[in-house]
């Protein structure tokens, strides 16, 4: 009969060690997902942050480019190759 208490008392603790051994585990591993999760956060804000910087980098670039800006380029361009017409012409009647 003694026996039995005593194979009691060792399942007891055994069941016990083992309750205890799984919630350290379930803490352990919440802990390792809540830690995760902070690192997966701080990317994105990183990747956030940079797509801002890119994002307003364009509208500035976008915004350089403006319809005025265009046509002023355009009409150099066209008054340059006039230049260099004329300057084909008076070389061609030199000869």
């Amino acid at each position: 009969m003694e026996i039995l208490y005593i194979a009691q008392v060792f399942f007891y603790f055994t069941f016990s060690f083992a309750i205890i051994f799984i919630g350290v585990m379930i803490g352990v591993i919440s802990y390792k997902i809540l830690k995760t999760i902070s690192n997966v956060k701080k990317i994105v804000d990183g990747i956030e942050a940079a797509s801002h910087n890119l994002i307003s980098k364009i509208n500035g670039t976008i915004d350089s480019f403006s319809l005025p800006t265009i046509f002023t380029f355009i009409k150099e361009k066209m008054q340059s190759k006039k230049k260099s017409k004329k300057v084909d012409k008076s070389k061609e009647k030199e000869q």
